[in-house]
């Protein structure tokens, strides 16, 4: 899930969106930030959340892509 409510209009149609399409994944996108207003989050960093059967266990920051990459990686074991 993405919270792209602050990206201008113009990035998020001719740029983002047609990236984002070309993921290997699915991305829900929160247009409006309500979705996910109540969501764990730190500034300048990304919350990596670990899912299982509906149930949040276990969040994590990323403020690299290096970082990013290690949680990611750690997450699809």
């Amino acid at each position: 899930m993405a919270d792209i409510s602050a990206m201008p209009g113009l990035v998020t149609s001719m740029f983002a969106i047609p990236k984002m399409k070309k993921y290997p994944f699915k991305i829900a996108l929160d247009r409006t930030g309500s979705l996910t207003k109540d969501w764990p989050r730190k500034e300048n960093a990304v919350t990596v959340m670990k899912i299982q059967k509906e149930m949040i266990q276990e969040i994590d920051y990323a403020i690299s892509l290096e970082e990013f990459a290690k949680l990611a990686g750690q997450f699809l074991k």
